[in-house]
């Protein structure tokens, strides 16, 4: 006695298959809208300064949604203490021009920093300092919610001032424009170059996306 096994289709006859999901976007630093006096390698994925004057760069691309993470590697020592910091971590507007020499996030228009020695800069606003630096080898996180103009800074995968991105709560940035990218601010200060590395994928994450977030680069 045969027993015959009937396979079923995967899809209905005549149905085309699901396509793959679409990859990740590339996002790099723009040059068009970065200052010339820093030096941006790697494909477009890192900048660094090369000169003691504050010069600003920011992404060419907007996220794919307006809840997105994304992390940047500190690549060489970006604080000495006190005022002596060489790298700024935030978001600016296209809109901004970040392209004329000693732009710093913070004071140019729409923009705002989490500066290497602890304090959060926003432009029209009272800065504030959260006692967390970062320097060389730190991987600094940053959650942006463009809808509700609030953000979160992490550093090495602890939130800074208890923040909890999903939750809402304990936001660095308050003032976050709607068409926010992702921008920093370096310089070289006391031997300190800034230096850094973006990473917008899912697969190039070292901590985990909040919830209700996207990768920068990650389709919706």
């Amino acid at each position: 006695m045969s027993i015959a096994l009937t396979l079923l289709p995967l899809v209905g006859a005549g149905e085309a298959p699901e396509p793959p999901p679409d990859p990740p976007a590339e996002v790099t630093w723009d040059a068009a809208v970065s200052s010339a006096s820093l030096t941006i390698y790697d494909g477009g994925y890192s900048v660094q300064a090369t000169g003691g004057s504050w010069y600003s760069a920011t992404t060419e691309t907007d996220p794919s949604t307006d809840k997105f993470y994304c992390e940047c590697v500190v690549n060489d020592s970006a604080h000495s203490g006190g005022s002596d910091s060489a790298l700024t971590i935030g978001y600016a507007p296209p809109s901004t021009d970040l392209t004329s020499g000693s732009t710093f996030l913070g004071n140019a228009t729409d923009t705002g920093a989490y500066i290497a020695g602890d304090t959060v800069r926003e432009q029209g606003e009272s800065d504030t300092s959260f006692g967390v630096t970062f320097s060389s080898g730190d991987i600094v996180g940053m959650a942006i919610d463009r809808t509700t103009g609030e953000g979160w800074i992490a550093v090495n995968g602890t939130w800074v001032n208890s923040g909890d991105p999903a939750a809402g709560t304990g936001p660095v940035f308050v003032v976050v424009p709607a068409s926010a990218r992702v921008a920093i601010s370096a310089r070289v200060r006391n031997s300190n170059t800034g230096d850094v590395t973006l990473r917008t994928k899912n697969s190039e994450f070292s901590y985990s996306v909040p919830s209700g977030f996207k990768g920068y680069a990650e389709p919706v």
